[in-house]
């Protein structure tokens, strides 16, 4: 009997580690010149590391799509080649859509998660350059004005621990767009884990409400 209690209470121990433990990712978003590049690094109890990087080859046409490559730290992970085309974007608009109409309060449930996540650190530096200083100087205000409402829109729904680091560069008399975003993120797995739980239920919730009001409307014909 005694050896059963441990195995509970060890069992208990490590659930209660598991869920408190943290998953740590941090992002780096790079465009400079040709190097159009996003590196993720994700961390779940300090020393389980995955690494993915994608890098974006070129963008052939609207209906072409744009080229990618990526690859990661994982065993036996190749170096994977694809393309973003206007079919997969509409087949991923799609499928959130029919998401959005099979879970009730979608918005809701994710929202609670989000008041739980978040960001050590913001980090983005812009430089823009057009022919002209006047034009350089406008889009950079523009540039200014965008990152400020995002920062704005962040902070209604995430934590923001740090003071974000913004930075716009205008470069006159030569025509670039470089820019650099690192940052952050961290959340605990039992919010993950609630996420989950809660999408499972509201999914169920909102298949039972559908089939009584299906057998209602039999009933009634």
């Amino acid at each position: 009997m005694d050896g059963l209690l441990w195995l509970i209470f060890i069992l208990f121990l490590i659930v209660f580690l598991t869920l408190i433990s943290e998953i740590k990712i941090q992002v780096r978003i790079k465009k400079e010149d040709k190097d159009d590049r996003i590196e993720m690094d994700g961390w779940l109890f300090r020393f389980i590391h995955i690494k993915k990087i994608v890098s974006l080859v070129v963008l052939e046409s609207l209906n072409e799509g744009v080229k990618y490559k990526s690859r990661s730290n994982l065993i036996n992970q190749q170096e994977k080649k694809d393309r973003i085309t206007k079919k997969k974007i509409k087949k991923w608009s799609w499928d959130y859509t029919k998401l959005l109409v099979r879970i009730d309060d979608f918005y809701g449930v994710f929202k609670d998660f989000l008041k739980k996540v978040h960001i050590d650190q913001l980090k983005w530096e812009t430089k823009i350059g057009l022919d002209e200083a006047v034009a350089t100087g406008i889009f950079a205000g523009l540039i200014w004005s965008i990152k400020g409402n995002l920062i704005g829109f962040l902070s209604k729904y995430i934590i923001l621990d740090d003071k974000p680091n913004l930075n716009v560069h205008p470069v006159f008399n030569n025509i670039l767009f470089h820019t650099f975003l690192e940052t952050t993120i961290r959340f605990r797995v039992g919010s993950i884990v609630s996420l989950g739980i809660k999408i499972i239920f509201r999914f169920v919730k909102k298949w039972f409400k559908n089939r009584k009001h299906l057998i209602t409307l039999s009933k009634s014909t």
